[in-house]
């Protein structure tokens, strides 16, 4: 389906150090790698503004998300992020925007028409500076009309401009544009299925799962062809992914009892239906049982 969310991004790749996966997993706590990163951070801020725009602006970013996701200090985070946004870093002008949306909960309608307005000010900024993660979160509101008048053609322009950029959720969501004909000229299942493939080879678990279960089944208006072996191939790499995956876990587990589309393996099912009843899966339950 098309986001309904918005996305916050981790300026961690620009700073190109190594990922704090504490920070991302949303953990209280800080490895003593963690720290260093935090503290060599600290340094760029106060050193090497002068020096460095770039460098300071991403550095910043990063002790936002840091204030943000592990000292859940979000007038520090602000702070920062505006410090960052003015020194023209498009991360920091998107997370401004997503921290405008997550503060909207509270507020009376006109400060809530306020607040939407001005994330879709700092979506735009970072939008039109070629940031995809702003670019999905921008064509996110046209979609839903929050803070600019609904435009869901508007939308689907900022989707393909952050998909065309990489960002796998706006592929889902172009695709789902395609597969219901929604802010498009006309429907076309083709470009749908062609734009959740290109999502599913990024990774996402989601549209894996969605390529399988459409060559499972096949789709002629798409062009889909029932292909099962295929769907087994990408049944196992959106099971890989383990955690909240139940469903291809469970198909998966289902295809290697009865051997569709691969080699029957009852131990491996075994396997599959354990862990797809330890993500909460009821039907895996009862087989496991």
């Amino acid at each position: 389906a098309a986001p309904t969310v918005f996305t916050q991004d981790d300026p961690r790749p620009e700073l190109t150090l190594k990922r704090v996966e504490a920070i991302q997993q949303n953990k209280q706590q800080l490895s003593r790698s963690e720290q260093v990163i935090a503290i060599i951070t600290e340094k760029m801020v106060t050193s090497d503004a002068g020096k460095s725009p770039r460098a300071s602006a991403a550095a910043l970013s990063l002790l936002g998300l840091w204030q943000d996701k592990v000292k859940k200090n979000s007038e520090e985070t602000v702070r920062l992020y505006i410090r960052a946004a003015g020194m023209g870093s498009s991360i920091a002008q998107n997370n401004l925007g997503v921290c405008c949306a997550a503060s909207m909960a509270t507020m009376d309608e006109q400060k809530l028409k306020t607040a939407k307005e001005e994330a879709v000010k700092w979506y735009r900024l970072a939008a039109e500076a070629q940031h995809p993660v702003a670019q999905l979160n921008l064509g996110v509101c046209f979609w839903n009309g929050e803070g600019v008048t609904q435009d869901k053609q508007e939308a689907v322009k900022w989707y393909r401009q952050a998909a065309e950029n990489g960002n796998s959720k706006a592929m889902e969501a172009l695709g789902f544009c395609f597969n219901s004909g929604e802010g498009v000229a006309t429907k076309n299942r083709k470009e749908g299925y062609t734009w959740y493939l290109k999502a599913a080879e990024t990774g996402s678990p989601e549209m894996q799962y969605q390529i399988a279960m459409m060559n499972f089944r096949g789709d002629k208006d798409a062009g889909i062809s029932v292909n099962k072996q295929e769907a087994v191939k990408w049944l196992r790499q959106a099971a890989a992914k383990g955690r909240d995956h139940a469903a291809s876990q469970y198909l998966l587990g289902w295809c290697l009892m009865n051997g569709d589309g691969t080699a029957q393996n009852k131990v491996v099912a075994a396997q599959m239906f354990k862990l797809s009843a330890e993500e909460g899966s009821s039907m895996a339950d009862a087989l496991y049982i």
